[in-house]
């Protein structure tokens, strides 16, 4: 017997310690972050993905969808997505980075079409694209038969499609290696069911079918809290034509002195060189593209530009012939300095085809490289990239780093290979980039003020206490306050409150009864500008304390209650109250007529009556 005692006790426990966190989307107290929050301030720029192979196969890789899927933001369908197969990765950058601020930083979305289907990821982060930190995660699922979004903390692919898994950059450890103002860059791990081991050692499980789940299905990435924004030259606009190109000629191009032709390509406020030798007929530098099929020299190796198919790229032409003159070059129209940050590159269709034929040796490599130069021609930084190495081709929109660049005047793109004879280089030297991402200046990424608007409570029939709370960050508050109207009025109402204290409230009186108020708070910075929090509603309570709730719960009074709830209902129900943090502390079968004593309960509560497959809900205040 006692044994027995033991048994269900340490199953008891197992259970309780497994279901600790939040549960799916639409459960009290989920954190899920709708695709329409309004916190988001960008999606993924770019997405580079390396696949990993299908379920119990170590022959066929994961192929479903493209990258440029995951740029942008989602649609509530399961097909808008890119698999990343058993082990695979995703890097993500942005046009911005990510800082550690008020709450959640970011949010992952995946495509799980339903609550206990989840597929999952590791996340990690890094502010120079070399050290990643991985955010410390738990699964307590026992096995792939009992997925549940309440066993996972931490995972990217906790929630159904449509709604993201929120990532704190506080959870992370402080590291002199990571500065959490100045994140760069997103990475996701595909988890490998029954094999990958979460934080504490437990070994993770997920929806798992042989031969036939590509692993997590990356849909967006979002960005809630971003510092200074970046300028991104993604050469949309520059050809007015589908599927085609542009080459510098003697029709677009302005004739130098040497009979070269030279034609400045305009991105934002960035120039792409481009100029034509021997009177036009030998094209060098950039040139824009939006080729979708294999247009050989013309088109990338992925054929579609970063952003997905139509979407406009350079491709690039090196020169290796010693006195031509200075090509792929980009700088400023007006020739002042900035900051390279980053840019994607890719192989032209014609340089992948060589790279991974028989002609290319077997220990060959391409390299693209930038160097940075100052406006008196020193150079300031330089980074390169492989194009190929050995049996590894790019085929896809990489990412660059550029940041080692430092503050420059111009960039220089340039090849270079072992694979060279008398005539120079033996591959195409083709290359395409986009998304070319700089700053004006040197960054300092201010974590902003930020108000938050909390819930209301002391709700009466003709007055209610609204709350709200001051993130300083790194700015001062000069002004805090709420605004509030009825969700019929378009005007304001404006409320000041006085005090230091960064959590405040007020009270309203003269209210309507059985009327519905929307409020937010707001706060001001030193510098006059107002930042508001989000909005939210409260009801007034119906003249006398007597609600009519619904067709089957006819009455629910007083509200406010102090002691004695009295509920009337057509037919057998279940009462529950949850707190406003969403955790159920209250739960009594009711029938007809009802008194219920609330003797020990204090404050504001949702209560929720389930009966006869219908369900009401209401706020209730108990003093």
């Amino acid at each position: 017997m006692k044994k027995m005692f033991l048994l269900l006790s340490t199953l008891l426990l197992s259970v309780v310690s497994y279901a600790q966190f939040d549960s799916g989307v639409g459960t009290p107290g989920c954190q899920a972050v709708s695709m329409h929050d309004e916190r988001i301030k960008t999606w993924a720029l770019g997405v580079q993905v390396e696949r990993g192979f299908v379920t119990g196969s170590n022959q066929v890789y994961a192929s479903y969808g493209k990258p440029s899927n995951a740029q942008g933001m989602p649609d509530s369908t399961t097909t808008k997505a890119v698999s990343l197969g058993e082990g695979g990765t995703a890097l993500i950058s942005f046009d911005r980075p990510i800082v550690d601020g008020y709450g959640a930083d970011f949010a992952v979305f995946e495509n799980a079409f339903a609550p206990e289907f989840l597929e999952l990821a590791f996340v990690e982060v890094s502010s120079d694209g070399v050290n990643f930190f991985r955010f410390p995660s738990i699964s307590y699922i026992p096995d792939e038969n009992n997925i549940m979004p309440e066993f996972i903390d931490n995972l990217a692919g906790k929630y159904e499609v449509g709604y993201g898994v929120p990532f704190d950059l506080a959870d992370l450890p402080d590291d002199a290696l990571l500065d959490k103002r100045n994140i760069r860059f997103v990475k996701l791990v595909d988890v490998i069911s029954g094999e990958s081991v979460d934080s504490e050692g437990n070994v993770i499980y997920d929806a798992y079918s042989e031969g036939l789940s590509t692993g997590f299905d990356l849909t967006a990435v979002a960005i809630l809290n971003g510092g200074e924004e970046y300028t991104v030259s993604d050469f949309e606009g520059l050809l007015s034509g589908t599927d085609t190109h542009e080459l510098v000629s003697a029709s677009n191009g302005v004739m130098d002195d040497e009979g070269n032709y030279h034609l400045e390509y305009v991105s934002g406020d960035m120039v792409f060189e481009a100029f034509g030798l021997y009177g036009g007929m030998f094209a060098c530098g950039f040139g824009p593209s939006n080729h979708m099929t294999d247009a050989g020299y013309y088109s990338s190796a992925s054929l579609n530009g970063l952003e997905g198919d139509s979407a406009t790229y350079m491709v690039g032409y090196y020169s290796d012939y010693i006195g031509t003159q200075e090509h792929n070059v980009i700088r400023k129209q007006d020739n002042s300095s900035f900051f390279p940050q980053g840019v994607y590159v890719n192989n032209s269709s014609a340089a992948y085809a060589y790279l991974s034929g028989v002609s290319f040796p077997a220990d060959g490599w391409l390299t693209i490289e930038a160097k940075g130069f100052d406006a008196e021609g020193n150079q300031t930084g330089i980074s390169t990239l492989y194009l190929a190495q050995q049996e590894e081709v790019v085929s896809q929109w990489t990412y660059m780093n550029l940041s080692s660049l430092g503050e420059c005047n111009k960039v220089i793109f340039s090849l270079s290979t072992n694979d060279n004879s008398g005539y120079g280089m033996n591959p195409p030297a083709y290359f395409c980039i986009d998304a070319f991402t700089y700053s004006e200046g040197e960054r300092n990424n201010v974590i902003p003020l930020q108000a938050i608007t909390l819930g209301a409570d002391h709700i009466t029939e003709n007055a209610a206490r609204i709350n709200g709370e001051i993130y300083l960050g790194d700015e001062e508050c000069t002004q805090k306050g709420f605004q509030y109207k009825t969700d019929q009025q378009e005007t304001w109402t404006d409320v000041t409150v006085d005090g230091e204290d960064l959590a405040y409230y007020h009270d309203i009186t003269g209210l309507q009864p059985d009327m519905t108020y929307i409020y937010r708070a707001y706060a001001v910075n030193a510098e006059g500008q107002y930042v508001y929090g989000e909005e939210r509603t409260f009801t007034t309570l119906v003249q006398g304390g007597v609600t009519e709730v619904s067709d089957f719960v006819t009455r629910v009074y007083p509200n406010p209650v102090k002691d004695i709830l009295h509920v009337d209902i057509k037919g057998e129900g279940t009462l529950i109250l949850f707190d406003m943090q969403g955790r159920q502390v209250f739960e009594k079968r009711i029938t007809g007529q009802n008194s219920i004593s609330l003797e020990g309960f204090e404050g504001m509560y949702i209560m929720r009556i389930d009966a006869g497959g219908n369900t009401c809900c209401m706020k209730l205040v108990v003093e």
